[in-house]
């Protein structure tokens, strides 16, 4: 938790860090924070960070593409520093009716494009400015949290569900280790944005200033093991390492399955019936996914990842789109086993977490929820063990479909810190590094 002050006065970002993830898809939801501090601007330039001057105000970027509006004003020693926190609305009167008639805000100021809400006077505001389209939140993770007495959580859940809104997390207690159990409900604005009010009680304990928090930070990321487990694995820690080094699109079929049925295309509402069934998506559907969110990425370089699977599947897809190269990483089985056995998940969110390398805090419970975590059938050593049977009989023949065409190139090892270096030397010969056309 960072911020100026306590957190029960202050605004406070929570910095999470998502294990074996390099970088986020930025969407259109976040439009910066204001914060009236020149100091910050002088820091800045003392330490050579990029600033873009304006007239009252200087812009900076956090690493990952969050935008930063400093005020020219001295920092205040009396309040908050944080002045806004600005999202993006599709329809702003839409946004205000919600957040004003439901989640219970003051309108401060309105103008055609944005409304400045609040709780407060005297706190930072949360400011709506409509972009005239749709909100697209990518890949990048928010949520907007805020107290309130633990008696008013029932209420404000039955309030929103009898608007027919969204509900995430229902009313829930989650215990956390050696402090406060915390209640919290957790719903989603209509554009998508999430919201967080918990139990003010509990809140108040966990949000305590803790005088040896760097001294504890510290000896966690010394104990932390995660990145070793990060390096050992395969597949999603080169392909996110690809899509930075070289600027490439990344497209998994998960993800753009997801996409097409909740953007409710014809090709999508096809494959949710299958899904719906418990069927699996036919290859002839798939394919039709895929090529469609393809087509639309003529004028880039994009990096396909879990997708062909078979040689059925590839000689389709070779229909609509041509394939440059194809990369394999071949991992021996035991190395595989070994490292999927330890996956628990939370099932809701996908989060995923493992016995040795990156426990949860409390065992058997999801960090964030304190749901019940799962070991998926398919995790299980023996299932494991059927499923690399069935992989091999499956990529033998799809290997060979692009080894015809001179486009596959293998890559052996079982550790992704000695397998990419080569994958990078590689791809030099044919991508020019930070993107650039074939």
């Amino acid at each position: 938790m960072i911020g100026y002050g306590a957190e029960d006065n202050h605004f406070v970002c929570e910095l999470t860090y998502n294990y074996g993830i390099s970088q986020y898809e930025m969407g259109n939801d976040f439009l910066g924070m204001h914060i009236d501090s020149q100091e910050v601007v002088e820091r800045a330039k003392k330490n050579d960070w990029p600033v873009k001057d304006e007239e009252d105000h200087s812009i900076l970027e956090a690493p990952g593409g969050y935008k930063f509006i400093i005020n020219h004003k001295p920092q205040p020693t009396d309040k908050d520093p944080v002045q806004q926190v600005v999202l993006a609305s599709s329809n702003l009167e839409k946004s205000v009716t919600y957040w004003k008639d439901l989640a219970g805000m003051t309108v401060y100021s309105k103008t055609d494009k944005s409304a400045a809400l609040g709780y407060c006077e005297t706190q930072a505001k949360l400011v709506l400015q409509d972009i005239g389209g749709e909100v697209n939140h990518a890949k990048a993770f928010g949520r907007i949290a805020f107290s309130a007495p633990g008696d008013d959580l029932p209420g404000i859940e039955q309030k929103m569900k009898e608007a027919n809104q969204t509900i995430l997390t229902p009313y829930i207690s989650l215990d956390t280790p050696g402090k406060a159990t915390v209640q919290v409900v957790i719903l989603a604005d209509p554009d998508g944005h999430e919201i967080c009010f918990v139990g003010d009680e509990g809140f108040r304990q966990l949000s305590a200033v803790d005088p040896k928090g760097d001294e504890l930070l510290n000896e966690a990321m010394e104990k932390d093991k995660s990145d070793e487990w990060f390096a050992k694995k395969g597949k999603g820690t080169i392909s996110s390492r690809i899509v930075r080094d070289f600027g490439l699109k990344h497209m998994s079929s998960g993800d753009i399955l997801r996409s097409q049925v909740l953007k409710r295309t014809d090709v999508g509402q096809e494959a949710e019936k299958y899904m719906k069934a418990g069927k699996l998506v036919p290859d002839e559907t798939m394919v039709k996914l895929i090529s469609s969110e393809l087509s639309a990425l003529k004028t880039s370089n994009w990096l396909l990842d879990g997708f062909p699977r078979t040689r059925p599947q590839a000689e389709a897809l070779d229909q609509h789109e041509k394939l440059d190269l194809v990369l394999s990483l071949e991992v021996p089985d035991e190395v595989i086993i070994e490292r999927i056995k330890g996956r628990w998940t939370h099932l809701p969110s996908g989060r995923i977490y493992h016995t040795e390398f990156n426990p949860p805090r409390v065992p058997g419970k999801d960090d964030v929820t304190g749901e019940p975590l799962v070991q998926r059938e398919d995790d299980k050593a023996e299932s494991v063990r059927h499923r690399l049977e069935y992989y091999a009989a499956n990529t033998g023949p799809l290997k060979k479909f692009y080894e015809e065409q001179g486009l596959l190139e293998c890559f052996h090892g079982t550790m992704s810190n000695e397998i990419y270096p080569r994958v990078h030397k590689y791809l030099q010969t044919y991508i020019p590094a930070h993107g650039g056309p074939f």
